[in-house]
């Protein structure tokens, strides 16, 4: 009964071993499906960005023609009126804040995937921190299962007569001896 109670130990830490492999495997895919969503989100983050950096730039060219077309049917783009090149100044500025405004929202998007990734990269380090820490358990329980069962494993080596034992005989002579 001893030997299958140290085999059932020893297959149950080999288990135990195996399944934090799988779970170290797992965790691992599971932050790299992880990073590339965080890949996908900058990316999705800075193609709108420069969408809405044209719209702007698109916005501040119709105010303009506008302006250009309204000036010019008053009269006040007439040469001499500061009323045309003041009016492209305000729309120039307006169009350069909402660009400006739509940079300084990328780069805080982009600090903030960078902190994304520096914690991903963290949880990925305690995962398989943890992992390797229970394959340690599981071989250190593997190992003080073996010791405890050193006697039981040297009966079972000495029932075919190989441990040079001088009571070789009476093993021999009962194939069950210290098993039941």
């Amino acid at each position: 009964m001893a030997a299958f109670t140290t085999t059932l130990i020893a297959l149950g830490t080999a288990a135990s071993v195996a399944g934090a492999g799988v779970a170290a495997y797992g965790q691992q895919q599971a932050i790299s499906a992880q990073k590339e969503g965080e890949k996908v989100r900058r990316n999705a983050m800075m193609i709108d960005s420069q969408r809405r950096k044209r719209e702007f730039v698109r916005q501040g060219q119709i105010v303009r023609a506008q302006n250009v077309a309204a000036a010019t049917s008053s009269g006040a783009g007439d040469r001499g009126s500061s009323a045309l090149p003041g009016n492209y100044g305000g729309v120039m500025g307006r169009t350069y804040n909402s660009v400006e405004g739509v940079n300084t929202q990328t780069a805080i998007g982009n600090q903030m995937f960078d902190i994304n990734q520096r914690v991903t990269d963290a949880y990925g380090l305690s995962a398989m921190g943890g992992s390797i820490s229970d394959i340690g358990g599981g071989l250190t329980r593997m190992g003080s299962t073996f010791s405890q069962s050193s006697e039981a494993i040297a009966r079972v080596g000495a029932v075919g007569g190989t441990t040079g034992d001088t009571q070789g005989a009476n093993y021999n002579s009962d194939p069950w001896y210290g098993i039941r």
